[in-house]
């Protein structure tokens, strides 16, 4: 079993909010500090100990205690806070954006359909619910509009180009949710940083090249803006609204990326033909796995184009 060790050790008698062991590191650092300047090696490494062990305090483990505590102490949350409140606002929008395809979707499939509408609605849901990732239901709702709805058709064009950019931002969301974190005070003052050993190294790169606190809020509001395009659409779908599209999202986060490119790029882009035939390939095996499912459920064919 192990704890954080600053639950087991006594607050210091000359500060009690401080524990013993932030004393310790405190002169780890001075020791530290007076061993580069005097030339004398042992002070500062047998003072840094704590400092080596751990980039956080509260990450130093002893394997002496029965229990371990389940919550947060207040400066972990202190530090968190900023971090979580990013990282979550960034999933929720994610999710509630990707919730109004859900409903793209089930108008397309409910096209130049007269009876039945409540089980076609049904079936949908199903073919929705049965995909496992966002990435393949936005493929399978594609690959549903180019069946389903004219392609020179204004709509069509626009709720594409909305299905490209969720795919787009879906990269930096993927970031927000699988990126590992750590405590870090290297700057003297506690704050959460992508954990450069645990996270993948394009992802820390990207993160520390444009600020992951700038790119999460960049994200965030063009998943909100996207949410509301995608449900703009869904109402001229649905109820045939007279009044024009708003305007397409500017992609910031998008654009930030793309003006601070990294430093050295040995990655060799694809030639035009081949990124052609991918998107080819991709669009077919979207459009063959939504027949399968369709067939699985009970649907024959694909409804009739809508003008």
């Amino acid at each position: 079993m192990i704890v954080e060790i600053t639950e087991l050790v006594p607050a210091c008698r000359f500060c009690p909010q401080i524990s013993l062991v932030r004393w310790i590191c405190a002169l780890g650092d001075l020791g530290l500090g007076l061993s580069f300047a005097l030339g004398v090696k042992g002070a500062g490494g047998i003072f840094s100990i704590f400092r080596r062990t751990s980039s956080r305090v509260g990450s130093l483990v002893m394997a002496t205690s029965p229990h371990i505590r389940r919550k947060l102490s207040a400066a972990d949350k202190a530090v968190l806070s900023e971090y979580t409140a990013l990282a979550g606002q960034v999933v929720w929008a994610s999710n509630a954006m990707h919730a109004k395809f859900l409903l793209v979707f089930e108008e397309v499939m409910l096209f130049d359909c007269e009876n039945n509408k409540r089980i076609k609605r049904k079936v949908a849901d199903s073919v929705w619910h049965a995909l496992r990732s966002d990435d393949i239901q936005r493929a399978v709702l594609q690959a549903a509009v180019v069946e389903a709805m004219n392609a020179d058709h204004t709509l069509t064009k626009s709720l594409i180009w909305a299905i490209n950019a969720a795919g787009r931002l879906s990269e930096f969301r993927n970031d927000a949710v699988h990126t590992a974190f750590e405590f870090n005070n290297e700057t003297k003052k506690w704050r959460m940083v992508p954990n450069k050993w645990a996270a993948q190294p394009k992802r820390v790169e990207k993160l520390n090249r444009v600020g992951y606190k700038r790119l999460f809020k960049l994200l965030l509001g063009d998943l909100v803006q996207l949410r509301v395009y995608v449900e703009a659409i869904y109402l001229k779908l649905s109820f045939s609204e007279q009044h024009p599209l708003p305007k397409r999202p500017h992609l910031r986060s998008i654009r930030l990326v793309q003006q601070t490119p990294p430093a050295s790029n040995s990655q060799k882009r694809p030639a035009q033909g081949s990124r052609h035939r991918l998107q080819s390939f991709r669009q077919r095996a979207s459009a063959a796995e939504m027949r399968a499912a369709l067939r699985a459920a009970g649907v024959k064919t694909f409804p009739s184009k809508a003008p």
